[in-house]
């Protein structure tokens, strides 16, 4: 069960690659780079994931016990950059709405940034904030796994399930738009 849940992880990368393929094309330039380089890097990660556990079950030849560490470091700082990427362009999302917003309320004569610009931002793109938060909670992952930071294991497991629920209800909203 674990080979096949992970072969589908493979897919993922293939998944990924054609998509920095598309994404390589947007105008945006922040947003064509961070999109890019973000699943370039996931599709890496999940391949060193792959190699890992496929060593790991004698799928592969064993390099040792350095190369599977090397994998594991390796796949941790991928998963790291990916995330920080993530986190670049969704910054940058959230300031373009804000700006957007702004602008509305100076045309309507309510100037500056206010508790009501915060409301209206999210309250029309509730996914920006909800993916925002996810990737806040999901960066403490790799950082504690590349040695950056030294969380607990529980903080680590609420991490996990906060950005794994942010991101699933995401998943499940635009589903559920499509029908």
């Amino acid at each position: 069960a674990v080979v096949s849940t992970q072969s589908t992880g493979l897919g993922k990368s293939v998944v990924q690659l054609r998509s920095a393929a598309v994404s390589i094309h947007l105008n945006d330039p922040v947003l064509r780079y961070t999109l890019t380089l973000s699943r370039i890097s996931q599709a890496l990660q999940l391949l060193c994931d792959n190699l890992y556990l496929f060593s790991r079950l004698g799928l592969l030849p064993r390099g040792g016990d350095d190369y599977t560490t090397t994998l594991s470091s390796t796949s941790s700082k991928l998963w790291l950059y990916c995330d920080l990427l993530n986190l670049l362009r969704l910054c940058y999302e959230l300031r373009k709405e804000f700006c957007v917003v702004r602008e509305r309320h100076e045309m309507d004569q309510r100037p500056g940034c206010t508790v009501s610009t915060c409301r209206d931002v999210v309250s029309r793109r509730p996914e920006l904030i909800s993916s925002l938060v996810a990737v806040v909670a999901d960066v403490w992952l790799p950082l504690n796994s590349c040695g950056v930071v030294d969380v607990s294991p529980g903080v680590v497991g609420m991490c996990g399930m906060l950005s794994s629920l942010l991101s699933a209800r995401d998943l499940w909203r635009k589903s559920q738009k499509e029908y």
